[in-house]
This record gives C-alpha cells, sequence and structure tokens, in this order.
C-alpha cells in the first residue's frame, strides 16, 4: 500500500510539474506573440489601429 500512495504522489508531483512547464511555455508564447504585435504595430501604425 505504501509503494503505490508513493508511486501516486510521484505521479502526481510529475502531473504538476508538466502543468507548470504547460503555463510556462504558454506565457511565453503569449510574450512573444506581445513583442510581435508591438514590432508590426511600429512598423505600421495604421494597420495596428484597423486590427483594434
Amino acid at each position: 500500500k505504501e509503494e503505490r500512495q508513493l508511486k501516486r504522489r510521484s505521479r502526481s508531483k510529475e502531473f504538476v510539474k508538466g502543468r507548470e512547464r504547460k503555463r510556462l511555455n504558454c506565457k511565453e508564447r503569449e510574450q512573444k506573440r506581445h513583442d510581435c504585435k508591438e514590432r508590426k504595430t511600429r512598423k505600421r501604425p495604421e494597420a495596428s489601429s484597423r486590427m483594434r
């Protein structure tokens, strides 16, 4: 029983780590997208105003 609990615990920890990693990746992706938008707006301000 104890071994199973430990396995379950380790599995849950790994799962949490994976979720955190996914969240970080999502944040990084959002940041990259934002930077890309910023660059585009600098190049063409009239396009950004049209988008909004």
